[in-house]
């Protein structure tokens, strides 16, 4: 038999034994789906996740909110599918509008979304959303399909000796993975629909929280253009469905006709809970007023452009300007022991030589700064290193481009030398913003209520999007709203 013979034979037994032995019953399904994990092995990846997230996204410490999203979640997880699992839900503190699933039954939904959500039936909705992404395995069925396409890009390779073949065979599996996007979104509402409805929750909040998504994404678009950044966009209902999405309405009538019982929406109960949340800005993790940032735990406030955008994280604090043709980043670390700055850079930063080194001395701090120089692949490289309160705030700003863009030296050095302790009138600004519930006044509307609103930018288009509202809608004499305090 031709080498070529045993190959395309070898190949093909190894993909048949894939195909017959790879292959699990979809519990939620029932259908045959191509799954080369196991139940225990799909809970062990979720258990290391987890752990990973946790170390690198911050929780929301409210344990009244943590206990309300547990109890939702855990009521729509018991008419799942998998309800054997045992499932672990989880707040994410950070403002961006989102949720999402990890296998194993560890899902997420952040502070922010829940922030533009009205009904418990909402927020039953998203968790449902994302129990149906762990019940139809689909975080491991795209594992399990990216790891056949990658043995058979494998056998490709050895067998014809060419590793052009096999990139060949990568492209063709992520199209394959990237096509299963729309699919495993559409059958995660079909479940979480039916979810919703064995819960006693209405399944029509499925298409409110879409309406919700697709309010954010209209304001998103519009602020993007007036600001010259990119759409932000929600990971799964957000992006792969229009409003009314004909496939959509057919999966939430299908689950309408599951029984005939009246179905609830909670919405006192989620007012109840919800009054009082923090929106924006995190008052543990910093905040930003105006073009100063504010770190009421630890003490500090620098500047930035008044342009540029900012990003924060547990680990990091970075700002960019709208090009994002270069950053800015900082961090902290303690346990100076008797380093001076410049040692410091040297023996924790491992950068042995800077040019242009010299001292800071600013506002009874005391710290060191130079540049490292340009390569081929960016420009000049700005490090600091500022000492305060026993820690060692640490600054690299980097020219993304080495040449023919702007040098951001400048305004890095600027940001550096703005940083300060904070003064003792400031620490009011460094309090975080909270949603609280009011009903509406007679002649109110939400161009009045955003005069004397705390939320900096976009106040009165933020009052309509909290409230359901957007893009024109105005409050009602006597219902109960969102404002911020």
């Amino acid at each position: 038999m031709g080498q070529s013979k045993k190959l395309f034979f070898f190949t093909t037994a190894l993909l048949v034994s894939l195909a017959i032995n790879g292959c699990a019953v979809n519990p939620a399904t029932g259908g045959l789906n191509p799954v080369l994990m196991s139940e225990n092995r799909e809970i062990k990846m979720g258990e290391k996740l987890h752990k990973e997230i946790t170390e690198k996204m911050v929780i929301y410490e409210d344990p009244e909110i943590a206990t309300y999203v547990d109890t939702v979640g855990q009521r729509v997880a018991k008419a799942g599918h998998r309800s054997h699992l045992t499932y672990h839900f989880t707040v994410i503190d950070s403002p961006d509008i989102n949720a999402f699933a990890l296998p194993g039954g560890y899902i997420y939904i952040n502070r922010g979304l829940l922030a533009y959500l009205n009904s418990e039936a909402q927020l039953a909705a998203v968790l449902g959303h994302e129990i149906g992404h762990v019940t139809a395995r689909h975080s491991v069925r795209q594992h399990s399909a990216g790891t056949a396409a990658n043995v058979l890009s494998a056998i490709l390779t050895v067998g014809t000796g060419s590793s052009a073949v096999g990139d060949l065979t990568n492209v063709a599996g992520a199209a394959l993975l990237s096509g299963y996007g729309r699919e495993h979104e559409l059958e995660a509402d079909s479940l979480g629909a039916e979810y919703l409805y064995k819960s006693n929750y209405d399944p029509e909040a499925m298409v409110e929280v879409i309406g919700v998504l697709k309010d954010q994404e209209q304001f998103s678009k519009r602020k993007a253009q007036e600001e010259g950044t990119k759409v932000k966009s929600y990971h799964g209902l957000f992006s792969s469905h229009p409003r009314n999405d004909t496939r959509l309405q057919e999966v939430i009538a299908k689950a309408g006709k599951l029984s005939e019982s009246p179905k609830k929406g909670f919405t006192g109960t989620f007012r109840q809970r919800i009054d009082g949340i923090e929106f924006g800005d995190s008052s543990k993790q910093g905040v930003r007023r105006g073009s100063r940032f504010y770190h009421k735990g630890m003490g500090f406030t620098l500047a930035f452009p008044s342009s540029w955008k900012m990003q924060n994280s547990p680990n990091a604090l970075v700002a960019y300007p709208t090009k994002q043709d270069g950053f800015l980043q900082m961090q902290v670390q303690g346990d100076l022991a008797d380093l001076t700055p410049e040692q410091f850079i040297k023996e924790r930063l491992k950068i042995e030589k800077l040019n242009d080194g010299k001292l800071i001395e600013q506002n009874g701090l005391l710290g060191f700064t130079g540049t490292v120089p340009a390569t081929e692949k960016r420009g000049t490289v700005r490090i600091a290193v500022i000492y305060h309160k026993n820690q060692a705030f640490y600054f690299s700003g980097v020219n993304r481009k080495p040449k023919g863009s702007l040098n951001y030296d400048p305004f890095f050095m600027a940001a550096i030398n703005s940083f300060r302790p904070m003064k003792p009138e400031e620490f009011r600004k460094a309090a975080g913003q909270k949603i609280k519930y009011i009903q509406v006044p007679p002649n109110t509307s939400y161009a009045s209520l955003a005069q004397n609103s705390k939320i900096e930018k976009y106040a009165e288009e933020q009052l309509r999007l909290l409230n359901g509202d957007y893009p024109r809608g105005e409050p009602t004499t006597g219902r109960w709203i969102k404002i911020v305090e």
